[in-house]
């Protein structure tokens, strides 16, 4: 998949990239397929990047809603799971997402539980 990038971005050909891209939905390979296609500088693609933006935000937030909620429930049985301030009070919000990342990461860190970016 690599060197097939590679060759896609020397040759500024974003034919099979816009055919890879309509084929293979998962973001690992959507995050490539659309850095190629950036490399060649097409203005006629700006929709379809900013489609991709709005899409991939959505379902960023909608997977923050989930680690929220999960955060929330290990709280709820006692778990240690809030970050405290230099005063011990401990608060949760959804709309800190890098927060909820953070949270998630020590606790399962303390599970043992690596999840690289």
């Amino acid at each position: 998949m690599m060197s097939w990038l590679a060759q896609t971005k020397q040759t500024n050909s974003g034919e099979s990239c816009w055919k890879l891209l309509v084929e293979t939905p998962g973001p690992g390979f959507v995050s490539q397929i659309i850095d190629a296609l950036g490399s060649t500088r097409d203005e006629s693609l700006k929709q379809l990047y900013v489609d991709y933006l709005a899409r991939y935000l959505r379902l960023l937030k909608d997977s923050n809603r989930v680690v929220y909620a999960a955060l929330l429930a290990l709280r709820e049985i006692g778990e240690p799971v809030n970050e405290r301030g230099p005063d011990g009070a401990s608060s949760q919000s959804l709309i800190d997402v890098d927060r909820n990342i953070r949270q998630a990461h020590k606790y399962l860190e303390k599970h043992q539980i690596i999840v690289p970016w």
